[in-house]
C-alpha cells in the first residue's frame, strides 16, 4: 500500500515538472502591456514654439482625499524633461507612465498621484518657476490580467484623467480609452 502511494506521488511530481517545462519554453509576448496605463500628452505645435517645449517640469504629488489624508505628506517630486530641437521636430508628445519620467514607488501606479505640468516660455532669460500649463488632478485606472496558464498579460480597460487647464474654472474628466488615448494641450 505504501509503495502504491509513493508511486502515485512520484507520477504526480513528474507530471507537474513536465507541465511546468512546457510553460518555461513559451515566451510571453505582451506588446502593449508596458504602455497600457500611459498618458500621452500631445502639444499643439501651432501654439507652442520649440523653445517653449525644450524644457518641461512635471511635479508629482501624492493624491489623497480630505477624509483619508495621511498625517505626514511626502514632499512632491519634480522631473525636468529637457529635449533638443531635433527631438522636438520628431516627437511633440510627453508620456507619463507608471515608471516614466519618475521611478515607480513599490506598487504605486499613476492613479496614486496628481501632476502639475509647467513649461518655460521661449523668452530669455527663463522664468525660474515656469508657467503652469496643465494640472492632472486625478487619474482613474482599471485593468485586468488575462492569460492561458503559461502566459499572463495586463490589459487596461479604463483610463479616466481629470484635467484642470488654467483656462477652465472646473476640472473635466477625459476618457482616454474612448478617444485616441492622447491628451491634447494648447496654451
Amino acid at each position: 500500500m505504501a509503495l502504491l502511494l509513493i508511486n502515485r506521488l512520484v507520477a504526480c511530481a513528474g507530471l507537474a515538472l513536465l507541465l511546468a517545462g512546457c510553460c518555461a519554453n513559451n515566451v510571453c509576448d505582451c506588446p502593449n502591456e508596458a504602455q497600457a496605463d500611459a498618458i500621452r500628452i500631445v502639444f499643439d505645435r501651432s501654439k507652442f514654439t520649440t523653445d517653449d517645449l525644450d524644457t518641461l517640469a512635471l511635479v508629482r504629488y501624492l493624491h489623497y482625499d480630505m477624509k483619508n489624508r495621511p498625517a505626514i505628506l511626502p514632499k512632491p517630486e519634480t522631473a525636468i524633461i529637457v529635449r533638443t530641437a531635433a527631438q522636438l521636430a520628431v516627437n511633440d508628445t510627453l508620456i507619463i507612465n507608471n515608471a516614466t519620467p519618475f521611478t515607480q514607488l513599490g506598487s504605486a501606479r499613476l492613479d496614486t498621484f496628481s501632476y502639475v505640468l509647467r513649461y518655460y516660455p521661449g523668452t530669455k532669460p527663463r522664468v525660474r518657476a515656469g508657467k503652469r500649463l496643465l494640472v492632472i488632478e486625478r487619474v482613474k485606472l482599471s485593468g485586468s490580467f488575462e492569460g492561458d496558464g503559461c502566459c499572463t498579460c495586463y490589459s487596461n480597460s479604463r483610463k479616466l484623467v481629470q484635467v484642470w487647464p488654467d483656462s477652465v474654472p472646473t476640472p473635466t474628466f477625459t476618457d482616454l480609452k474612448s478617444r485616441k488615448a492622447v491628451l491634447p494641450v494648447t496654451k
